[in-house]
């Protein structure tokens, strides 16, 4: 299940993303998207996001994907709980933290993704992806990041940096810069799978990361209607299962072929979560 609320949505948090090309601050939206920023939160108090890598660029989309701790890539099996969508019609513009759903209502779980340049603004036709947080510093770093994007022939999600880029850590700050107190409703353990392993693969994820085959999952379908904020309290426990991975969604091209991405030509689809 996702876990019970540990933020005080009235609160400021700041999330601090340590990458091998420097340091990016996000001011979340905790009053906005509660459920969304507070699963986040959890994930990162735990150690979830740390030692991953920024596993997906797309500049025709203008985004970069991140979060997959298991696989480094657009398929990764998530945390083990979804998250019910926050709302619908978002729009997308340079310096957005945003979470990569599947094309699927309420799909969400843990990948996210950055809106680098004007270019994800092609996402606003779906406008699903729920945005989550606002970069205060470090839109540079990731601009440059972006710059060093390598094609992956044969992937449906654009292909990743190179060399590599790791996320070191991600930590959360109150506005006092000290990390916020307690754990929340969780049990004290970490998400399903959260413990990622020492070292990410050296080098980025191959085209072959997309979806399994034989899931159903992908480009074919439609992107996944708008869902209403009055859909569910946020914090949904639906499973990933066998669902396609999460990932952006270009809004100019229709979805990516092959699979359902979250976001913006499927970032994320938590098995890409897309840039939905």
């Amino acid at each position: 299940d996702a876990p019970g609320l540990c933020i005080d949505p009235a609160a400021a948090y700041t999330a601090v993303f340590d990458t091998t090309r420097g340091t990016v601050r996000v001011a979340l939206a905790a009053a906005n998207v509660p459920g969304t920023v507070n699963s986040f939160v959890n994930l990162a108090r735990f150690g979830y996001y740390d030692r991953t890598l920024i596993h997906r660029s797309d500049p025709s989309i203008g985004i970069l994907q991140g979060g997959a701790p298991h696989t480094n890539s657009v398929t990764d099996p998530g945390p083990g709980y979804t998250l019910w969508d926050e709302g619908s019609g978002f729009d997308y513009r340079p310096g957005q933290l945003v979470m990569a759903r599947r094309e699927s209502p309420n799909s969400a779980d843990a990948q996210f993704f950055f809106t680098v340049t004007d270019a994800a603004a092609l996402l606003d036709a779906d406008g699903t992806s729920v945005v989550f947080g606002e970069i205060t510093a470090g839109l540079d770093v990731l601009t440059g990041i972006l710059a060093a994007h390598r094609d992956e022939p044969g992937n449906d999600f654009g292909g990743a940096p190179d060399p590599p880029v790791l996320i070191r850590s991600v930590t959360i700050e109150t506005r006092d810069g000290e990390p916020p107190e307690g754990t929340g409703e969780t049990g004290g353990e970490p998400p399903d799978g959260g413990e990622t392993d020492p070292e990410p693969p050296a080098t980025a994820p191959s085209a072959d990361a997309g979806p399994p085959g034989g899931t159903g999952a992908t480009g074919a379908e439609p992107p996944a209607t708008a869902v209403d904020a009055d859909a569910g309290p946020p914090g949904g426990t639906g499973a990933t299962g066998a669902e396609p991975p999460a990932t952006a969604v270009d809004a100019g091209t229709g979805p990516p072929g092959g699979t359902g991405a979250t976001g913006a030509k499927a970032p994320g689809g938590t098995g890409d979560e897309e840039a939905n």
